[in-house]
């Protein structure tokens, strides 16, 4: 096994931290679109302390879903690539990206109410768009069989019996 740090896995690592992770930010991306719903001081100091303390929090929170994002990068690289894998990594990939959007709310004074609700929609169907023209299945037979050398031994048997015709083995 590839160790991410002294006498600790990658799987161990991983599994340590990415959902409890991933939690935290989505309950974190609860709490900040509450607030910019929610708050009803537009100007004057109040305003600009709402504003500096959530771009604070979508500031820890993008960390929170680089890390995640970091743990299952160095797992899928040690151990090889799976749909979960892949699909755990692209949604906080999209997490990150949706934080990246609710800080330009905060940024913009929080005046959302028009814009925010549909940036968020279109960003989740441009990831749900993009991962369906991926070919998730064929990239990750590809890529498990091009890194069959720093990975060790490739898992035959799932790229057999668990990827679809898509992957084209």
């Amino acid at each position: 096994p590839v160790s991410a740090f002294d006498g600790v896995t990658w799987s161990e690592h991983a599994r340590s931290g990415f959902f409890q992770l991933l939690a935290v930010a989505t309950i974190m991306l609860t709490v900040l679109l509450a607030v910019v719903g929610g708050t009803t001081a537009k100007h004057g100091s109040e305003a600009r302390s709402i504003r500096w303390l959530g771009l604070i929090n979508v500031s820890l929170v993008v960390v929170i879903v680089a890390d995640a994002v970091h743990r299952l990068l160095g797992y899928s690289e040690a151990y090889g690539w799976t749909v979960l894998r892949y699909y755990s990594t692209a949604f906080a990939l999209w997490l990150g990206l949706v934080f990246v959007i609710v800080g330009v709310s905060y940024a913009r004074g929080y005046a959302a109410g028009r814009w925010l609700a549909p940036a968020l929609i279109t960003c989740g169907m441009a990831v749900a768009w993009s991962l369906n023209i991926a070919n998730p299945e064929g990239w990750i037979a590809a890529h498990n069989l091009d890194n069959s050398a720093q990975v060790g031994e490739v898992d035959e048997a799932y790229l057999l019996t668990q990827l679809g015709a898509d992957a084209d083995i």
